[in-house]
């Protein structure tokens, strides 16, 4: 059986909600007046490009389950030439810097310390809660290598280090210093069906979880903030930061 992660579910769910409230509105309410044009026009509502993939799928597995037979015709998408990996214009960067104190203080440092050691997302999502060794003065960093997969110790400065243990202090007291959970970053939410209080993404009350931090949360945080320090490059395009960056 194929296996999906839990944040392609969480979109498939949220584009499914969408779709609901979209046909709402339409007026449409029984399954077999769906049409191609009504999905498309759906589609191109917003975000065409998560959405297609999301109603391609969905109305496939309907057909094969045989709960709806929508005659469906999704766009051919191109795959484009790979290009060169966008970076941050340092604009933007001065703006993301003066705002840091907006996200919580556990994925204020999650983002720092990429910045600061230039490795990738995952890397920091994956590293171990007890990461640093000190030999004299010294202080070392266990980070994962994936080019050549396996971890390796690192010489980082002293203030990273000093970075480092104001998350596992973090960590300690949020979830126990007896806890068995065992990386650096845990899940942190500030949404109401985790049971916070809905007061909104920034300023809310912050839960923890002992769960991995995923990628989908990380991009939301991310994608919100952009919006409301309303970051935008020199030419005042609007700017959405991205976790690769």
């Amino acid at each position: 059986m194929r296996r999906y992660s839990i944040s392609s579910l969480h979109r498939r769910v949220a584009t499914l909600k969408h779709l609901d409230n979209f046909l709402v509105l339409k007026g449409f309410n029984r399954p077999n007046s769906l049409t191609n044009s009504l999905l498309k026009e759906f589609i191109a509502e917003k975000d065409s490009k998560g959405r297609a993939s999301v109603i391609a799928y969905v109305t496939k597995l309907w057909d094969e389950e045989h709960w709806l037979k929508i005659a469906y015709f999704p766009s051919i998408c191109r795959k484009s030439k790979p290009g060169i990996i966008k970076s941050i214009p340092e604009e933007v960067l001065h703006q993301v810097y003066e705002n840091f104190d907006l996200f919580p203080p556990p994925l204020e440092r999650l983002f720092r310390l990429q910045l600061v050691l230039g490795c990738r997302i995952r890397e920091m999502r994956i590293m171990p809660r007890q990461c640093l060794k000190q030999e004299g003065n010294q202080w070392f960093l266990l980070r994962w290598i994936a080019k050549q997969q396996h971890w390796k110790f690192y010489q980082i400065h002293h203030l990273v280090a000093e970075l480092i243990q104001e998350q596992q202090r973090c960590i300690d007291t949020e979830l126990g210093s007896d806890s068995d959970f065992d990386k650096l970053f845990c899940k942190v939410s500030t949404a109401s069906r985790d049971g916070a209080p809905n007061q909104g993404r920034f300023g809310g009350a912050l839960l923890y979880f002992p769960e991995m931090l995923s990628q989908a949360i990380i991009d939301g945080w991310l994608r919100d903030f952009s919006e409301k320090v309303d970051l935008k490059d020199k030419y005042g395009n609007k700017f959405e930061l991205q976790s690769h960056m």
